[in-house]
């Protein structure tokens, strides 16, 4: 299962821009995807990166989000839960709403399935699963 947990804590910082990417959530101890041993399951991370201008926009930006495109070796299913693909992540005091979250799978065959934030999905080897994950709303 994938989790995108980005959008679970929202920090406010009224001095300074938001952080560009949160990756692990300090109250939930469960590992997340960086932290897997890729060596030990049959995915290949192809890309990893910061998904500029994602955050919402104010006087202090909010934080970008992420993107990630995963290769899967051989045949699986994914399950995967993640939020903001509908509603994003609001700004305060002025500040300007973040890009929504979006989840896909680029099929060996070169079609494309577009995902929800709630998703199950049988995958052939060779299928990538690319998931952005939404900014941080901004602040004034």
């Amino acid at each position: 299962m994938i989790v995108d947990a980005s959008a679970i804590l929202a920090i406010v910082l009224r001095e300074a821009e938001g952080p560009q990417f949160l990756d692990r959530i300090v109250a939930d101890p469960r590992p997340k995807i960086s932290v897997i041993n890729w060596m030990e399951i049959a995915i290949r991370v192809e890309r990893q990166a910061i998904r500029r201008d994602s955050g919402g926009k104010g006087v202090h930006k909010g934080g970008d989000g992420v993107i990630r495109a995963l290769r899967f070796r051989e045949k699986m299913s994914l399950s995967i839960l993640s939020t903001h693909r509908i509603v994003p992540p609001f700004g305060l005091a002025g500040g300007g709403d973040a890009s929504l979250g979006e989840n896909e799978i680029r099929r060996t065959g070169g079609s494309t399935e577009i995902l929800g934030g709630s998703a199950t999905a049988e995958l052939d080897a060779g299928d990538t699963v690319i998931v952005r994950t939404p900014g941080g709303g901004g602040f004034g």
